[in-house]
């Protein structure tokens, strides 16, 4: 087998790497309402039917502002809103945490309307922020996220609950693995504890 090492992790693969994971692992009850890929399927946001079958929730105008990712769990009741970067330092730069915060605000305020499909049943779910990105090791993941989160507290505005899990995705041997990180403690799959 070819054994490939990458310099360097992008948004993209630090992206997929989560969703990969979300995808794999059904037992936790999450899934993707939208994921906004280069070059991908960008315009709809889908909502997860009685039958398991998915119908488009809401469309994005070609140049309306989209998350990265949105998760959902109907067992939780929450919606997750995913800006991802490559790394720490482009998340936290002066310009970007209060563009980040303003796409999760726009999309909270779609997602609390009612849509006239299924989505309707999600209006009232907890929204929660969340920033993804890389780092490359598990010794960094709490010293990031504090300045994520230091850097999210000082930029927070109305219409953002103060409510935050991390996804920061690290090396694991040959793999790429997500942690999660929820009032500074690191789980193996998103929690939240209180």
């Amino acid at each position: 087998m070819l054994k490939y090492k990458c310099k360097k992790i992008d948004e993209e693969i630090a992206r997929w790497t989560a969703e990969v994971f979300f995808k794999s692992n059904n037992e936790l009850g999450w899934w993707i309402a939208f994921t906004n890929p280069t070059a991908g399927p960008w315009k709809k946001l889908l909502s997860k039917k009685a039958d398991g079958k998915y119908e488009e929730a809401y469309r994005f105008d070609r140049e309306e502002k989209r998350p990265d990712v949105v998760l959902v769990n109907d067992k939780l009741k929450k919606v997750v809103i995913v800006e991802a970067k490559d790394s720490c330092p482009k998340l936290v730069k002066v310009d970007q945490m209060p563009k980040s915060l303003d796409v999760v605000k726009d999309m909270i305020e779609i997602l609390q309307k009612k849509q006239g499909n299924s989505w309707d049943n999600r209006t009232d779910y907890e929204f929660v922020s969340s920033f993804l990105w890389y780092t490359d090791s598990l010794e960094k993941v709490k010293e990031e996220n504090q300045i994520v989160v230091n850097s999210f507290n000082e930029h927070i505005f109305e219409g953002v609950k103060p409510v935050l899990l991390n996804i920061v995705i690290i090396p694991d041997g040959d793999d790429l693995v997500p942690k999660f990180v929820f009032k500074g403690n690191v789980y193996e799959e998103p929690k939240f504890i209180h």
